[in-house]
């Protein structure tokens, strides 16, 4: 990451998904020293972040209650961490897929607006209010993680194929809108996470919280403006579902 100017530390945000995907990356960017900004949601979440991260003595978190889903929040979030901590270099947001494995005619309506907004409306609001903060400052990055265990290995799986598509829509219109602005937009793409490390058998092509979050500082350190696409991936082992899945988006 790049060194805070005002505090001389330096400064991520993980917002968006409660899951130990999340505390695993919020976990490796501690042990960089950083100061990592955590919103969350509810006291279950703190409690369930303290939990995970007991023991940790470097670095410094900093957890924010706050509805993420609501633009002015996400927009008041950013700017409150851009005041105290100075600009933000790095925004991940980690999502998981609540969808319907059923065919469409087979959703009802309050699924189908359940699916839509946590997943669609959520990447809308949480990716704008980043991209806007980063391009007041002229630099950053935002990185989506995205966990593609499963998309398409099953007949039924539509309405996630939909959701996924969506996304990948408004990440190429996002990464055009800031390639010349001195923001890096990046939609990660991972598949066969553990979040166990107890259970990684040696030799196994298992992705970590650790590994994506190294990869996300590997990344950030390259200053390469030769990329056409917003799309990265990290992927654990083969899945031909996933490479159809993408030659049809």
């Amino acid at each position: 990451m790049v060194r805070n100017n005002k505090k001389g530390s330096n400064v991520a945000i993980i917002g968006i998904g409660e899951t130990n995907m999340s505390y695993g990356v919020v976990a490796s960017l501690l042990q960089q020293d950083a100061t990592v900004v955590v919103p969350v949601q509810s006291s279950h979440h703190l409690n369930m972040l303290d939990r995970y991260l007991k023991g940790y003595n470097k670095g410094k978190i900093v957890t924010i209650l706050t509805d993420l889903p609501d633009y002015d929040k996400t927009i008041e979030l950013v700017e409150m961490v851009i005041e105290e901590y100075g600009p933000i270099n790095i925004i991940i947001s980690p999502f998981n897929y609540a969808s319907v494995n059923a065919d469409f005619s087979h959703i009802s309506i309050i699924q189908w607006q359940r699916a839509v907004e946590e997943n669609l409306a959520v990447y809308f609001i949480f990716c704008r209010a980043a991209i806007d903060a980063m391009k007041k400052c002229g630099r950053g990055m935002f990185v989506a993680i995205v966990n593609m265990e499963g998309l398409g290995s099953k007949s039924d799986n539509r309405m996630t194929e939909m959701l996924v598509a969506g996304q990948m829509k408004m990440a190429r219109s996002f990464f055009e809108e800031v390639k010349n602005t001195g923001v890096k937009f990046y939609h990660l793409f991972i598949n066969n996470l553990n979040i166990d490390p107890e259970q990684q058998e040696p030799g196994s092509k298992i992705i970590t919280p650790e590994m994506i979050a190294q990869y996300i500082l590997h990344i950030h350190k390259e200053d390469d403006h030769s990329l056409t696409s917003p799309f990265l991936f990290l992927m654990g082992k083969p899945d031909p579902n996933i490479d159809q899945f993408f030659k049809n988006n």
